[in-house]
């Protein structure tokens, strides 16, 4: 509950799965300096084959995007369609992968894996292999094709004995080419972290620049359905809508939910560019953390902005967390399945929003509707956490709410509400 310090629930959290930095290809490990025949042989088809480098901008796009699948809840990646909600579904306009025109061999702007010639048996394998494979699952292509506005209907996924000995032979979890996908041993179509990464290499290979593919809130984002908020349906002319001061509440709760969105992607962002940095060996100091990231991650995430393990490490006391966190509060704001509850008649003078942990509803009150945009969206932001994390509204951390709201206003540059300040309990002196 967003209210004047008051408890709530207990805190809960989910594991993450962790993905390697090198999915199309990984680095040999072989000791014998490559002169044994294992490597020679490696060798033979890496020049048929043209094989992204780790590091690359093709690569650092496909890990970008799988990252970003990782922030979003596990009930928002596997949920299935219910049959009496399909009408309702938003109507995404894909074009299917054969109409999308692929860059010539020549130019420059494609270094993905391009099959030159065939000589060796692995190459032959290979080119046979092109003409199997099987359709991705239906529950897959629900869940990519609105995140790339792609049709996948013509790809195919080789999962097969032949699939792992050619990914064997390169040393890849995974590999594509063209608009097939080639897993290794032990990795699976359910990995939507490794497929997502692998779908994006599927269409750079057909001509899209990498600069278009986004997995942005503005991508996925549907606005907040006018059929799940309460009062919606009600006459104009009924009192909530004195009560609450507009006969737009869908409109507002939209602006609301926006709003939420881009400062949760700020700072999402903003937190992502710096563990990379540190990650990649820069100092975390300023000017890569700035003053305002660095004061709130003391103040309200009570992290030590100037140890590096915070940044370079995951789970509980690591800047992941809170990207993970974050990232999971979005998505329940992005995926347009929440209720809302116009006057919650359990309201107190001093509530702006309450929530059930578990749940699905927001329920809304007086203050909520008489305040700012920004603090309409610090309010979704609240109980969007109550509903994913049953997190408490007392203590300090990101355990607290408060504090997880906080530090989005922190990092935004927007004042917090002079009531609600000292809801995050500051670190002792």
């Amino acid at each position: 509950m967003r209210a004047t310090p008051a408890p709530v629930e207990k805190t809960h959290s989910l594991s993450t799965l962790s993905t390697g930095s090198t999915v199309l290809q990984r680095q040999p490990s072989c000791a014998c300096g490559g002169g044994c025949p294992r490597c020679q042989e490696q060798a033979l088809l890496q020049t048929k084959l043209k094989i992204s480098e780790p590091g690359d901008k093709y690569e650092q796009e496909a890990e970008r995007i799988a990252n970003e699948v990782m922030r979003m809840p596990e009930s928002a990646i596997q949920r299935q369609v219910e049959p009496e909600e399909e009408e309702e579904e938003e109507k995404i306009q894909t074009k299917s992968i054969h109409q999308i025109t692929p860059l010539s061999q020549g130019q420059d702007e494609l270094e993905l894996p391009l099959l030159h010639s065939l000589e060796s048996p692995l190459d032959i394998q290979f080119k046979q292999d092109q003409d199997g494979g099987t359709p991705l699952s239906t529950s897959t292509r629900r869940f990519v094709e609105p995140l790339f506005r792609v049709n996948f209907d013509q790809v195919r996924l080789h999962t097969d004995q032949q699939a792992h000995q050619i990914a064997s032979k390169i040393q890849a979890r995974a590999f594509t080419y063209g608009h097939h996908i080639w897993l290794g041993k032990g990795e699976s179509e359910h990995n939507q972290a490794l497929m997502a990464h692998e779908l994006t290499h599927v269409v750079q290979q057909c001509g899209i620049s990498p600069s278009v593919l986004a997995v942005s809130p503005k991508q996925i984002q549907r606005l907040v359905d006018a059929n799940r908020v309460s009062c919606n349906r009600f006459p104009r002319n009924y009192p909530i809508f004195t009560a609450i001061g507009t006969v737009d509440p869908v409109g507002v709760l939209q602006t609301a939910d926006a709003r939420a969105i881009e400062m949760l992607t700020n700072v999402i962002d903003e937190l992502s560019d710096i563990r990379t940095q540190v990650q990649a060996g820069a100092t975390p100091a300023w000017p890569l953390i700035s003053d305002e990231i660095a004061r709130g991650m003391r103040q309200r995430l009570r992290l030590d902005p100037d140890n590096p393990q915070v940044w370079t490490g995951t789970g509980s006391g690591t800047v992941e967390l809170i990207i993970r966190w974050y990232g999971n509060v979005r998505s329940l704001l992005t995926s347009g399945r929440m209720n809302y509850t116009c006057l919650d008649p359990d309201c107190d003078a001093d509530d702006w929003a309450a929530a059930i942990p578990g749940t699905s509803r927001i329920f809304l009150c007086r203050l909520f509707w008489h305040d700012s945009v920004d603090n309409r969206a610090f309010a979704l932001i609240h109980e969007a956490a109550h509903v994913y994390y049953g997190l408490e509204d007392t203590g300090g951390g990101a355990g607290n709410a408060h504090c997880l709201e906080q530090f989005i206003a922190d990092a935004n540059g927007v004042p917090i509400d002079p009531e609600l300040v000292d809801a995050c309990r500051p670190p002792s002196p």
